[in-house]
């Protein structure tokens, strides 16, 4: 259990780092909330959410539990740009 979770920690790191790669190059000091929200929402739910659409193409997961993990993949992006939006520089 130990070397999953902390692989998982390392992924949600590099997310993390990707979204404020992103949010650096588009967004700038004392952009309002939303917008920093919005941003920074659709890039995690992009790494977070759709990683688990080739599952069900390639691998032939059931389309459920594809759908269960972009669920997953939505709560994670909406942490994440809770967190960005609340940090932002003003």
């Amino acid at each position: 259990m130990g070397k999953p979770l902390a692989q998982w920690f390392v992924f949600c790191l590099v997310v993390s780092l990707a979204c404020a790669c992103i949010d650096g190059h588009t967004l700038a000091m004392g952009t309002p909330y939303m917008q920093v929200f919005c941003v920074t929402g659709m890039a995690a739910f992009l790494a977070y959410g759709f990683y688990t659409v080739p599952h069900g193409i390639w691998w032939g997961q059931p389309w459920g539990a594809v759908a269960i993990d972009m669920l997953d993949g939505l709560i994670y992006a909406l942490v994440t740009a809770g967190t960005f939006g609340w940090l932002w520089p003003r």
